[in-house]
């Protein structure tokens, strides 16, 4: 298709948390920001896909006193980013106790805002390994990103930004920290600087919104995130708005609903969590079990000559990991909270399409291989569906006309 022919699409999604898990939350984001990123490339648009970072703000100073005072060098060689996460959850625990370590967490975030050396080598450390362990994650899932630029990057890139809100009259104090209102808009203030100087979310967003748009011109800047951020990106979508820039309009938000655990809300501050990896590995374990008892043995009855592929089991459980993941997205609306354990996942059987695609039948292989290429563009269309018409827009027209046409050529 040439319908996106010299139009650039920013695409926002996964953007994982460093020094916390990567989680079965962060599942949608991935799947349907991969997805979307597909579709506009079928479509012609240039994609640029960014995972986003959450690697700034005050959870890193969390984790610096965290380190500080109970951190093991060894420990984090041996466990990498479970280790960091376990310091994460200890630090929340002896807060409730002791509520002065979230003022020393605060003071040291600060700290790193203003160029502290030690804090940010340890900063850096974190990020390294989260980077590191979230790898073996996207590889089985076969996501790849553009960029990992993050938070981070912009958090001494919002003087500008600031400048030009006080400027247009936009910036106001409140209580000693600095918002601008949009009361006339029935939403609340939206939030600039803390009382101490230190950014937000919402500053380093605008930040890099005005960032991308001055570097690729973009013709959408998609944001692949949770419904219940609704609020945070009217804000400051409202806020570009304000400022005069016309590009707001191409700034879209892709909601999606939550996915919990039976026992609530997920929560890494509680440890309450299934970590992805977790998943994917009981996915691959169970795989390789059916696989090696009942797949193979059957149809070997139905066709003598059919035998595993020449690299092994692997592929096969990597691609029915993928599988699962995406299962677990269109079981219901994308608008739609999710609520997961190991028991209602979607089982793995011998009847499950994608088994014969490792069976090495070269016309057969060749079929599946193309259904598996085009699965994605399929998965999104399927879990656009019932989005509402602002959602629909975001995601430009998809052909499914031409889609099916090109996998059946």
């Amino acid at each position: 298709s040439d319908e996106g022919n010299g139009k650039t699409v920013v695409l926002d999604y996964s953007s994982i948390n460093v020094a916390k898990p990567f989680h079965i939350g962060h599942l949608r984001t991935t799947v349907i920001g991969n997805s979307l990123t597909r579709i506009h490339q079928f479509l012609g648009y240039h994609t640029f896909s960014i995972n986003y970072l959450g690697d700034w703000g005050t959870q890193f100073g969390k984790m610096v006193v965290a380190y500080r005072k109970w951190g093991d060098e060894e420990m984090v060689k041996k466990d990498g980013i479970r280790y960091l996460v376990s310091l994460y959850v200890r630090f929340h625990q002896e807060a409730e106790k002791d509520p002065s370590l979230d003022d020393e967490a605060r003071a040291a975030f600060t700290s790193m805002e203003h160029g502290d050396e030690e804090a940010l080598s340890l900063w850096k450390y974190f990020i390294e390994i989260s980077l590191k362990d979230v790898q073996k994650v996207y590889r089985v899932l076969d996501v790849k990103f553009d960029s990992y630029q993050g938070e981070s990057y912009f958090w001494d890139k919002t003087d500008e930004l600031i400048r030009q809100l006080q400027e247009k009259g936009l910036l106001k104090d409140s209580e000693g920290a600095k918002i601008v209102d949009l009361s006339d808009y029935n939403m609340p203030p939206c939030l600039i600087l803390k009382k101490d100087g230190s950014t937000l979310y919402a500053t380093r967003d605008i930040a890099s919104a005005m960032y991308r748009k001055k570097t690729f011109d973009f013709y959408k800047n998609l944001y692949i995130t949770g419904l219940e951020q609704n609020l945070h990106f009217d804000q400051w979508f409202r806020v570009v708005d304000l400022m005069g820039y016309d590009w707001a309009k191409d700034l879209v938000h892709i909601p999606y609903g939550l996915i919990t655990l039976k026992d609530g809300k997920l929560s890494t501050r509680s440890g309450n969590v299934i970590w992805l990896e977790d998943l994917l590995n009981e996915a691959i374990a169970k795989t390789k079990a059916i696989t090696a008892s009942f797949v193979l043995p059957t149809a070997r009855t139905r066709c003598p000559s059919i035998r595993p592929a020449t690299v092994g089991i692997p592929p096969i459980t990597k691609t029915h990991s993928r599988y699962l993941a995406e299962k677990l997205n269109v079981k219901s609306s994308a608008l739609k909270n999710v609520r997961i354990g190991f028991m209602n996942t979607p089982r793995i059987t011998a009847g499950t399409a994608v088994t014969p695609m490792h069976a090495q039948k070269p016309k057969e292989d060749a079929f599946f291989a193309v259904i598996w290429s085009f699965l994605p563009k399929l998965l999104a269309i399927t879990l656009f569906a019932p989005m509402p018409k602002r959602f629909a827009t975001a995601v430009s027209r998809v052909k499914i006309g031409n889609v099916m046409e090109s996998a059946a050529s």
